[in-house]
């Protein structure tokens, strides 16, 4: 993996994956589940609370949810973000590679494979990887474009720039190389401005 390659989540960065795991949520949770997009202040789902004050539990999230949201009609069913694939045309253009990661399971493979087809998102190369590890696994990326807090700070404390795409589960205030983004136009206007300057 060399040259100037980003590393892309896809889930609530790409995808707006959230919508769809509420609904499977909802239907398929013990108590019905009824989280709103604001509820959702934790970015492990079985830690956030409905306005019932239910929740899912860890187990029902391994056993049931996260099995199910796998599943090829629920993974096609979630739209992509506004314009990204112009975005990341845009970064292509700027001479980046964007590298799309995600830790789906292995059942999302080929329904995550249709879906950026379906959609035709740009992207230079497809990874699966264990939660909490892309720090480890991409080293050497020019940036990181993600919504898990977590792990904008552990690629942050390598010295690589997080860009952290803002939702309710990860306002971290103000920290060295995270950028907390409104939306994709930022992300796109701040790297660009990286490679102008690189050039002068």
């Amino acid at each position: 993996m060399g040259g100037t390659y980003l590393v892309v989540d896809i889930d609530n960065v790409v995808a707006r994956t959230d919508e769809v795991m509420r609904d499977v949520i909802k239907n398929r949770s013990k108590e019905g589940v009824n989280l709103r997009y604001e509820d959702v202040k934790h970015f492990n789902y079985w830690e956030c609370v409905d306005t019932e004050g239910r929740r899912i539990t860890k187990d029902e999230w391994t056993s049931t949810i996260h099995p199910v949201f796998s599943e090829q009609a629920n993974i096609l069913r979630i739209e992509p973000y506004c314009e990204i694939q112009g975005f990341l045309c845009e970064l292509i253009d700027a001479d980046y590679q964007i590298h799309l990661v995600t830790s789906r399971l292995e059942q999302a493979r080929v329904p995550t494979i249709l879906w950026l087809d379906r959609h035709k998102i740009p992207h230079n190369a497809l990874h699966f990887v264990k939660h909490g590890t892309k720090h480890i696994v991409f080293r050497t990326c020019v940036a990181i474009i993600e919504d898990d807090l977590d792990q904008a700070r552990k690629f942050a404390e390598q010295g690589i720039q997080s860009y952290l795409l803002a939702h309710p589960w990860n306002d971290c205030g103000v920290a060295d190389n995270i950028m907390r983004v409104r939306d994709w136009h930022e992300i796109v206007d701040d790297l660009t401005c990286r490679v102008s300057d690189t050039r002068i």
